[in-house]
């Protein structure tokens, strides 16, 4: 009976510290995005490095992208012994007029 307590106790603390960390890396890179708005494309090639590709915006400017690969993690379970690893993807785009100016920036996936 002990046993099965301190695993309901591991296994909700464990649910709600990944559900923290989610919340931390959303809005970190909220705030990182719209920190460029307004600011040449240079700002953001100076802290994220060169794009991995461009593409046309459809209005005369471009579309810089990024896709990182984060962090593997694994994680093993004493109760049915299985494995699971996840590993993290980002994707972050910025869109820039034809004068170089960044005027919007998305991202999709889990960035840091």
């Amino acid at each position: 009976m002990k046993n099965l307590f301190f695993t309901v106790i591991l296994i909700i603390c464990v649910i709600f510290l990944s559900n923290c960390s989610a919340v931390k890396f959303e809005t970190s890179t909220n705030k990182d995005i719209n920190a460029f708005h307004g600011q040449p494309i240079s700002t953001a090639l100076a802290k994220w490095g060169p794009a991995d590709r461009t593409s046309d915006d459809g209005k005369g400017g471009l579309i810089y992208t990024w896709d990182r690969t984060g962090a593997t993690t694994t994680s093993y379970s004493n109760i049915d012994h299985s494995k699971t690893t996840f590993t993290y993807h980002c994707t972050r785009n910025l869109f820039v007029d034809q004068n170089g100016i960044i005027y919007h920036g998305m991202f999709e996936g889990q960035c840091d």
